[in-house]
């Protein structure tokens, strides 16, 4: 007989919508009122804040997606950064093309997950 991991539904522990919508707040307020020079910078740390609080949420609720937006947002916070340095010069279009693909895969696995499973939580007991 197969085993398999006992999935366990920890719902409640899922970081807030409210610290979510303050993210987004705070990168889209900056990206319009600092001056440009300053505003790549604290979209940068935008992007690694929502990456860690990914991982964190993971870490603790064990949601699917968190699993790979976390590592996503991070990806695009290194993207951002070296845009910020001016090593590379992308246009705004690549970086939420990407924040939109992150999106879509993290979430398409987790319907695929919740299907196949029943749950969107991945942490085991």
């Amino acid at each position: 007989m197969e085993k398999r991991l006992k999935i366990v539904s920890v719902k409640g522990k899922d970081i807030t919508v409210l610290i979510w919508v303050s993210i987004v707040a705070y990168m889209t307020l900056t990206g319009f009122l600092l001056p440009d020079v300053y505003s790549q910078f604290a979209i940068t740390a935008g992007w690694f804040a929502a990456g860690l609080m990914c991982l964190w949420n993971f870490r603790s609720c064990g949601r699917y997606h968190c699993a790979i937006t976390g590592p996503g947002f991070l990806g695009i916070g290194i993207l951002s950064l070296i845009e910020a340095l001016d090593i590379i010069n992308l246009q705004a279009w690549i970086e939420w093309s990407i924040f939109l693909a992150v999106l879509a895969i993290g979430f398409g696995l987790e319907y695929a997950y919740k299907l196949r499973e029943g749950t969107c939580y991945c942490k085991s007991q």
